[in-house]
């Protein structure tokens, strides 16, 4: 059993040294504008993410992809973590809304904002689990339609369709 744990480990870190400019050029783009506000830095929330995948028991993935789409979920709880820490101390801020756009990142979205996209993002996994977690690829690991619709093995057309809906969806969430 002990040389299964092993082997894992062997294939997360694998894993992860393949990802890590990727994950952490993610990152990066969540603190662009909120270099003066925010405690953590990309490197660091790339590295607790690190640290709560190789946590999991029997955590393991076939390939980079479906690495990086769990790594998503597993930053969006680094961000939200922070965020509601950040909120809960006497220094946080309102939390400011966001337009969801096609280039996830081409408007830099302000770091207190995580928390409001992961309160919608939750709402629309309660009404549709493939279109929260088709946005959770695109937006938290970045994955394209064409990455996504493979690691979900679904066609482009219905990842496309199921995209353009839910940012429709969390637009209106966002804007009330």
């Amino acid at each position: 059993m002990q040389q299964n744990a092993e082997e894992d480990l062997r294939d997360i870190d694998a894993l992860f040294d393949q990802t890590y400019s990727a994950l952490r050029r993610i990152a990066g783009k969540y603190f662009k504008s909120e270099r003066n506000r925010v405690t953590l830095q990309p490197t660091a929330v790339v590295h607790e993410t690190y640290m709560r995948l190789v946590e999991q028991p029997a955590f393991s993935c076939p390939d980079r992809l479906t690495f990086m789409a769990y790594a998503a979920r597993v930053m969006r709880q680094v961000l939200v973590d922070e965020a509601r820490s950040r909120q809960a101390s006497k220094r946080g801020g309102e939390a400011r809304r966001i337009t969801l756009v096609d280039d996830m990142f081409a408007q830099a979205p302000h770091y207190p904002a995580v928390l409001d996209i992961h309160h919608a993002l939750s709402r629309l996994e309660r009404l549709d689990e493939r279109k929260a977690l088709i946005v959770q690829m695109r937006f938290f690991s970045g994955l394209s339609i064409e990455e996504v619709a493979q690691v979900l093995d679904l066609s482009v057309a219905t990842v496309n369709r199921a995209w353009r809906a839910a940012r429709a969806w969390l637009g209106r969430e966002l804007a009330s």
